[in-house]
């Protein structure tokens, strides 16, 4: 069925399932490279290995504080320390981001042009 502004009511349904366990879940986190799990799915997964079950991407240096926690609007007490967090969180990662760097390779070609 389609369900208001034009998406399918089961694809709404799915953004609350973990990527593990598929079940609806009200705590889901993102590790580092955005895979959402429970958060129990997630702590187990931890405990046996240190990658992501999706993409195989490092979980080594991820601490709780570091993951990213989507809750529901009935769970968020005070909205204002939530968004300052949030954007404490994203600044925290955007400024871990690697740099962007020219390719050795092309740099002598750049000199050349100019």
């Amino acid at each position: 069925m389609i369900g208001d502004g034009g998406f399918l009511d089961f694809d709404a349904e799915r953004d609350d399932e973990c990527g593990i366990c598929l079940e609806p879940c009200t705590k889901i986190v993102f590790p580092n490279c955005f895979h959402k799990m429970c958060i129990n799915c997630y702590r187990d997964w931890n405990t046996r290995s240190e990658s992501c079950p999706f993409c195989r991407g490092s979980l080594w240096r991820v601490e709780s504080r570091d993951l990213w926690v989507l809750t529901g609007d009935d769970d968020v007490i005070d909205p204002e320390s939530v968004s300052t967090e949030d954007l404490r969180r994203f600044y925290l990662y955007i400024r871990n981001l690697p740099k962007d760097s020219p390719d050795a390779l092309f740099v002598p070609y750049y000199r050349e042009i100019f």
